[in-house]
């Protein structure tokens, strides 16, 4: 288990999972919505991180990933105002 190992190596896997997410998302519109560690597999051996179930992976249409993306920016610079908007254009508020 990753949770047992020296803090080099916990900080490895984690900035692999946040890069695989975002790549899941803006790169792939494709993503494990799954996301518990009895589904990824970490090897020592090979430093390797591996996803091993896509029971629940499911893609995401362009124009959701665009405002998701536009609405990341939008936290990033502050605007209230086109967080709000690309937030209820997402159906996360109504």
């Amino acid at each position: 288990k990753v949770a047992g190992m020296g803090e080099e190596v916990r900080n490895r896997v984690a900035t692999r999972l946040l890069h695989l997410t975002l790549r899941e998302l803006f790169d792939w519109r494709f993503m494990q919505t799954d996301p518990n560690w009895g589904n990824f597999l970490y090897d020592k051996e090979s430093d390797m991180l591996h996803l091993i179930d896509f029971g629940a992976a499911r893609t995401f249409p362009k124009e959701f990933v665009d405002d998701y993306l536009g609405m990341v920016r939008a936290c990033a610079e502050r605007d209230t105002d086109e967080v709000l908007e690309r937030s209820i254009r997402l159906g996360f508020l109504t």
